[in-house]
C-alpha cells in the first residue's frame, strides 16, 4: 500500500530503495469496494425492440452505492506496496480506545503484559527509581482504573526464546557443518524484530534470506501462545481462552502488525494478542484518566496475583536482564552457547575480538579459542590461527540491514525488486563473487533490529526530551539512549546489584572485556533460572510433547509477492 506525503525530503529516486517507516496512508492505501450492476426487470418490455429513432431509452442498469471499505492489518500484511505499515493506520486499528471498549465487554478477562523495553521508557520518562517500581505503578494503573485481572511482564518469555534459540541454533550448527562440505553456508538471523520480518517477506522472498530467520516466536508471541493455551485458560478458572482479552505493552509500532499476523492465531480465530499498546500511548492513557504515577510509586505493595508460578507466567521483572544488548541479549546468548560445556579446561584460552564497523549499530563479535602447548611445539602453537567459536554480528538500523542483505545474500539472487537497485547490485557483481571465496567467514549469527540502537529506542517510545521537571538543557539522542539503557540494565535482584548489571552489558560490547569474568558471571546467574524453567517446561509438558512444544515456540514467514498493477507503482 503505497503511500506519498509531500514533507519527505528524500527525492523520489531514493525514495524507490530507501526505506520510511513512518509512512502516512493515501487513496491508494484504500482497498476499494468493487460495485455490482444489476438489471431491473421490465415486463412490458419484449427481448427484441426496433427504434422508431435515433436515442436509445434510457439504461436501465442500477449501480449498488458501497461505503468506502478500510483496509485491515491483515491487508497491511498481504501487500507488498509499503515495506512495513502505515503508522496511523497501526494506531487507528489497535488503539487505547479499542481497549477501553473491549475491556467494558461482559465476561472479558484482560490481561496486559509489558515488555522490559517499555518499562525503561515509562521509568526513565517518570523519573522513577527501577523497573520494579514501574511495573508496580502499572500494575496497580491497570488492576485499579480498568479492572485487569492480571498484569504481567514479558521477562520469562523472553527468556524461554532465548533457550528455544539455544536449542534451534546448536541444529543449525549441525547442518551448517554438513553445508560446509557441500560448498554453501548461511547465517541463522534473528527473528524478534517485526518491521525486518515485514521488510524480508516483502522484498527478500526470492533470494533465501527467510530460509535464513529464526523460527523462534518473539517474546510478545510467546507470551501471547501461553496465556491463550487450554492449560492457562484452565489455571485461572475459565472453560476457555475465549473470554481472555490480551493486551500487549511495547515500545514499537509495528509489533501490533506482528499481532496481527494469520499465523498467530487458533483455527476458530483466536488471537494470541489481541490488541498491542505503545509505551506512548499507556503514558497518554494515564494521563487521560489522571492517575497520580507519583503516589501509587510511593504505596506499598499490595497482595495478589498469587496464581502458581508453575501454572501460570511468573513475573521476572526482579531478574537481571539478558546479556548483551539492550535488545534482548540475542547474540550473546549464542555466544555462549558455542563455548564447550567443559569451560573449566579451555575458559583461559577464549579470546573475544569485537570489531566495530559503524558505532554500536554495526558490531562484529568473533570469539576464539587459542591453541593448547601441551601437545605441540610452542612456537608451532604461536603461529596457528586459533578456532573460531561463534562468528556474529549486530545490524541495527534499516540502513545497516540493507548491508547485511548485500553482504549475505547468495551473489545470484537479487536484494530487491526495484530496477535501480537491481543495477547498482551488478554493480556489486564482483564483491559478490569475493564475498561466496569467503564462505567459511560467514556469521553464524546476526541480531538485527530496524531501530538504530535496537528496540530500547523504538518508534513507540515515549520522548523523554519532554519529560516533567526541571531541565538544564535539552538532552542529545545519544544522552537519551544512554539514559534508556542505565535504566534498562537496572536490576533490583539481590544476585545481581545494578552496578554489576551494567557491567555485564559493558563486559559484551568492549574490546578489553574480562571475558572469562563475564561468562562465569552469566553462568552463575543461569545457573539458578535454567533449572526453573526446565521444571516449568516440564510442568507444562513441553518437554515429552515436542509438537506441542514446535506449536508453542516456533512460527513460520512467507514472501508477499510484489504488486502488479501498474498503477500502483509510485514515480
Amino acid at each position: 500500500m503505497p503511500a506519498t506525503t509531500s514533507s519527505n525530503s528524500f527525492s523520489h529516486s531514493l525514495n524507490l530503495i530507501d526505506l520510511n517507516d513512518y509512512l502516512g496512508p493515501s487513496q491508494l492505501c484504500t482497498k476499494p469496494n468493487i460495485p455490482t450492476t444489476q438489471e431491473q426487470q421490465q415486463p412490458s418490455l419484449s427481448k427484441t425492440q426496433i427504434l422508431l429513432d435515433d436515442h436509445p431509452p434510457p439504461s436501465t442498469k442500477v449501480t449498488e452505492s458501497l461505503p468506502k471499505a478500510q483496509i485491515t492489518l491483515n491487508d497491511c500484511l498481504a501487500c507488498s506496496g509499503c515495506i512495513t505499515s502505515s503508522e496511523s493506520i497501526l494506531v487507528s486499528l489497535q488503539s487505547v480506545l479499542e481497549v477501553r471498549k473491549e475491556i467494558q465487554q461482559p465476561n472479558r478477562y484482560p490481561i496486559v503484559s509489558i515488555s522490559s523495553h517499555s518499562l525503561a521508557s515509562f521509568v526513565a520518562y517518570n523519573q522513577l527509581d527501577s523497573l520494579s517500581t514501574g511495573f508496580k505503578v502499572l500494575k496497580k494503573y491497570f488492576t485499579r482504573s480498568h479492572n485487569f485481572a492480571l498484569v504481567l511482564d514479558t521477562s520469562f518469555s523472553q527468556r524461554l526464546h532465548l533457550l528455544e534459540s539455544q536449542r534451534e541454533f546448536k541444529e543449525h550448527r549441525r547442518r551448517q557443518k554438513e553445508a560446509k562440505v557441500s560448498g554453501g553456508k548461511a547465517p541463522l538471523l534473528a527473528s524478534s524484530c517485526p518491521a525486518w520480518i515485514c521488510y524480508a517477506e516483502k522484498t527478500q522472498g526470492k533470494n533465501g534470506i527467510l530460509e535464513m530467520i529464526s523460527r523462534v516466536k518473539s517474546a510478545q508471541q510467546i507470551q501471547g501462545s501461553l496465556l491463550k493455551s487450554p492449560r492457562f485458560a484452565e489455571s485461572v478458572g475459565l472453560g476457555s481462552a475465549e473470554p481472555i482479552y490480551h493486551v500487549c505493552v511495547m515500545s514499537c509500532y509495528d509489533k501490533k502488525l506482528e499481532a496481527s499476523r494469520p499465523d498467530f492465531q487458533s483455527d476458530e480465530g483466536i488471537k494470541d494478542v489481541d490488541c498491542v499498546l505503545t509505551t506512548r500511548e499507556v503514558q497518554e492513557m494515564i494521563q487521560e484518566d489522571g492517575f497520580d504515577i507519583l503516589q501509587a510509586a510511593q504505596e506499598t505493595e499490595e497482595s495478589g496475583q498469587t496464581l502458581d508460578s508453575q501454572v501460570g507466567i511468573p513475573i521476572w521483572i526482579d531478574h537481571p536482564p539478558p546479556i548483551g544488548s539492550c535488545s534482548g541479549g540475542y547474540l550473546f546468548n549464542l555466544l555462549r552457547a558455542s563455548v564447550p560445556t567443559d569451560r573449566g579446561n579451555i575458559i583461559d584460552r577464549l579470546r573475544l575480538t569485537v570489531d566495530r564497523k559503524r558505532g554500536s549499530d554495526y558490531v562484529e563479535y568473533r570469539l576464539q579459542l587459542a591453541h593448547t602447548s601441551s601437545s605441540q611445539d610452542i612456537q608451532d602453537v604461536s603461529t596457528q590461527e586459533p578456532e573460531t567459536l561463534f562468528y556474529g554480528a549486530l545490524f541495527y538500523g534499516f540502513k545497516n540491514l540493507q548491508n547485511l542483505i548485500r553482504k549475505i545474500a547468495p551473489p545470484s539472487s537479487s536484494s530487491t525488486t526495484n530496477p535501480r537497485a537491481r543495477i547498482m547490485g551488478r554493480r556489486r557483481k564482483d564483491q559478490g563473487v569475493e564475498a561466496a571465496k569467503e564462505a567459511d567467514r560467514t556469521y553464524d549469527f546476526v541480531e538485527v533490529m530496524a531501530c538504530p540502537s535496537g528496540c530500547v529506542n523504538g518508534g513507540g517510545q515515549i520522548p523523554l526530551g519532554s519529560q516533567p521537571g526541571p531541565s538544564s538543557s535539552a538532552p542529545t539522542n545519544k544522552q537519551l539512549i544512554a539514559k534508556l539503557e542505565q535504566v534498562y540494565f537496572q536490576s533490583s535482584s539481590p544476585s545481581c546489584s545494578p552496578e554489576e548489571a551494567q557491567q555485564l552489558k559493558a563486559a559484551a560490547n568492549d574490546q578489553q572485556a574480562d571475558l572469562v569474568d563475564t561468562l562465569q558471571a552469566a553462568d552463575l546467574l543461569d545457573s539458578h533460572e535454567h533449572t526453573f524453567i526446565l521444571s516449568w517446561l516440564g510442568s507444562w509438558g513441553f518437554l515429552s510433547d515436542q509438537a506441542s512444544r514446535d506449536r508453542t515456540f516456533l512460527t513460520s514467514y512467507r514472501a508477499v509477492e510484489p504488486e502488479s498493477n501498474g498503477l500502483a507503482v509510485q514515480w
